[in-house]
């Protein structure tokens, strides 16, 4: 699942808490975390939260390492 940052926020974080007890209660296990696109080689600042569910309880899932932005935003736009 991806989404807008603020559903973390104060205002939120109860709706995505009650996602991630539905999810757990169907024997999924939840990771999630806040991550910015510029930290990923797009010359965006755009940060989501991303939750990953899998099945399998043994299973540890890692986000990716924040790379290097070597693009800027005049690299990717048309002319």
């Amino acid at each position: 699942m991806e989404n807008v940052a603020a559903l973390v926020s104060k205002k939120f974080i109860g709706q995505f808490k009650k996602w991630q007890l539905e999810l757990s209660q169907y024997g999924y296990t939840n990771f999630s975390q806040v991550l910015n696109a510029k930290n990923y080689g797009v010359p965006q600042n755009r940060e989501r939260i991303f939750m990953v569910s899998v099945l399998d309880e043994s299973f540890c899932y890692e986000f990716p390492k924040p790379m290097p932005l070597t693009l800027r935003l005049k690299d990717v736009l048309e002319s």
